[in-house]
């Protein structure tokens, strides 16, 4: 009855707006897969205002959160956004392959696209800043001493071209981690960014296997995708297997 009436609205031109369907499903099924892998700590990387953590709440996730997020302003925003919550806190740093002083293009149009990592259009309007970068090995253990025993960890990443960086610096301990999530950039939008295939690839070498694909960006003038949100997880680690 459902599937009828879904193709009668449709046909009619009725339908749900498009990017509400597609945020339904995918927040549905990874609402599913955090409890599925039971999912205890969620790390979020990339996380600008905590916007993606205040909706993980909105979900109904109740684990702990880590957001790193390296820029100052946005950083003090989410803190603002978490200081009464005692399962989610936060790191004004960035994560990537190496411990170092890093230089972070901050796109003043919106925070949310900043990177380590040259815009391809020369005309974004950039500041650049000098902000921490962390390897994640460097504070695993760290975290692991807030997280209730046994850890089921989960890696959101949201970096602006960086995610593959910020998995190298998980380093040994990227066994430990269940599932991840990764924006793929079907068009490139940062000078150096691998393209979404090979990060897949490295995704896919590390053990992980696709289990969702969904929509973040499309070009409104041609309708070709440009982002992608993979969710990928280790096999057998369904908690009802």
């Amino acid at each position: 009855m459902i599937r009828a009436l879904g193709k009668r609205l449709v046909a009619s031109g009725l339908g749900l707006p498009r990017n509400l369907l597609h945020k339904y499903l995918e927040w549905s099924t990874f609402k599913k897969t955090l409890s599925d892998l039971r999912i205890n700590c969620v790390l979020d990387v990339g996380a600008n205002r905590g916007q993606f953590a205040a909706s993980l709440r909105e979900i109904g996730y109740s684990g702990r959160i880590v957001s790193f997020e390296p820029l100052r302003e946005a950083f003090a925003a989410m803190a603002e956004r978490f200081k009464n919550d005692t399962r989610w806190r936060g790191f004004n740093v960035g994560l990537g392959s190496e411990d170092a002083a890093k230089t972070f293009n901050v796109a003043l149009a919106a925070t949310e696209m900043s990177s380590f990592l040259n815009p391809r259009d020369p005309n974004w309007d950039l500041r650049r800043e000098t902000v921490e970068m962390k390897r994640l090995d460097t504070l695993f253990e760290a975290l692991l001493a807030q997280i209730p025993a046994p850890p089921r960890i989960f890696l959101k990443m949201d970096t602006q071209g960086y995610d593959v960086e910020v998995i190298k610096g998980a380093g040994q301990y990227i066994g430990q981690i269940q599932g991840i999530q990764s924006e793929l950039s079907v068009v490139p939008i940062y000078e150096n960014m691998p393209s979404y295939l090979e990060a897949l690839r490295t995704y896919q070498d590390l053990g992980f296997a696709l289990t969702s694909l969904t929509e973040a960006a499309r070009d409104v003038r041609h309708g070709n995708l440009v982002e992608l949100n993979c969710v990928m997880v280790r096999l057998g680690q369904d908690a009802r297997q």
